[in-house]
């Protein structure tokens, strides 16, 4: 559950946005090229644009000259920054953020590389190719990157989504409340998450405090009981507030990978598949998890390795920004 934030936007706030001149702000030379993405993105979704939480951010910035970015980005490639602002355009709404987020896990993945002493290769993408071309003792890498995050992970975007919409003064009911959601999808896949979206945008036009839409159930936790009278959803809801521990026993991993990353033309599956037409290939894991309070590193590295893949394989377990666990699975 999370209770929602209480700003409200001035009328004015788009204009403010749009005027917005990015090359003369104290904006960082990276910060500047996103940010110029983002007050297009701004233009062309206007309110809409808050369901973004990086064009939010923005928007905070200059209404409230609220935190930008971080000196994270500073660091990665120019040529990088370009490439992944330039492979936005195009995309509006939900697509521009599914591709935002997976071009941010790459500036990520780039700064754990550069740590690990591979170089960036400014080379052109084409059709099929790799994200990140890297350099290390004279020799290229072919590095494809794939994130996977927990249906956890998945309900606190949309509480984000929630949050952002509340700032604007035609949804003020929203402010200052305590809401939760139920995701009732097990397997949250693109075409799901589009339709998810409709359902949270039906519960914030029609201004209810309980909302049972196709994919997820919200409410003001107010009504809890009013929104859990079947037996059914509460136990379904009960079950959802565990902590899984899916992450610390090798079996259980194992089982996990299947489920998650290998079934359904999962991540692994779709790198199995890229591996062998790709001289040098590496792939690269992230996996956000944030609610597994405990994770047996050595327990999933044995799990993984168990896979016996024919190319590297860097695993991220963890979080994004904050990885607990990571490790390096050599091709066998």
């Amino acid at each position: 559950m999370r209770t929602i934030q209480t700003k409200v936007l001035p009328h004015d706030w788009f204009q403010e946005v749009s005027d917005f001149d990015v090359g003369s702000s104290i904006l960082s030379r990276n910060a500047k090229v996103i940010a110029s993405r983002l007050i297009q993105f701004i233009k062309e979704e206007k309110k809409n644009s808050l369901l973004n939480p990086l064009a939010k951010a923005l928007i905070l910035y200059v209404v409230f000259g609220k935190k930008f970015l971080t000196r994270f980005y500073d660091s990665v490639p120019a040529e990088l920054i370009n490439d992944g602002m330039n492979e936005t355009k195009g995309d509006k709404g939900f697509n521009f953020t599914r591709k935002l987020h997976s071009v941010f896990v790459e500036f990520i993945i780039y700064k754990k590389l550069d740590s690990n002493g591979f170089k960036f290769k400014n080379i052109a993408r084409t059709s099929g190719s790799c994200d990140l071309v890297m350099e290390k003792n004279n020799r290229d890498y072919n590095f494809e990157v794939k994130f996977k995050e927990s249906k956890d992970i998945f309900k606190s975007r949309l509480f984000d989504n929630i949050d952002g919409m509340s700032l604007l003064d035609e949804y003020s009911f929203l402010r200052g409340e305590t809401y939760d959601i139920q995701v009732n999808s097990q397997n949250i896949d693109d075409k799901i998450q589009k339709e998810v979206l409709i359902d949270l945008e039906n519960f914030i036009v029609n201004k209810k405090d309980v909302y049972n839409g196709k994919h997820i159930d919200i409410f003001n936790v107010k009504n809890r009981r009013k929104a859990t009278r079947d037996i059914k959803k509460v136990s379904e809801y009960i079950y959802s507030l565990r902590i899984s521990q899916e992450l610390t026993a090798e079996n259980a991993i194992s089982e996990l990978i299947q489920k998650m990353l290998i079934d359904n033309n999962g991540h692994i599956t779709k790198l199995v598949n890229k591996s062998k037409r790709i001289a040098n290939f590496n792939g690269c894991l992230v996996w956000d998890v944030p609610f597994h309070n405990d994770i047996d590193c050595e327990s999933a590295k044995t799990a993984f390795k168990s896979l016996k893949l024919d190319f590297n394989l860097y695993v991220f377990i963890g979080g994004v920004l904050k990885v607990d666990c990571d490790f390096f699975i050599g091709k066998q």
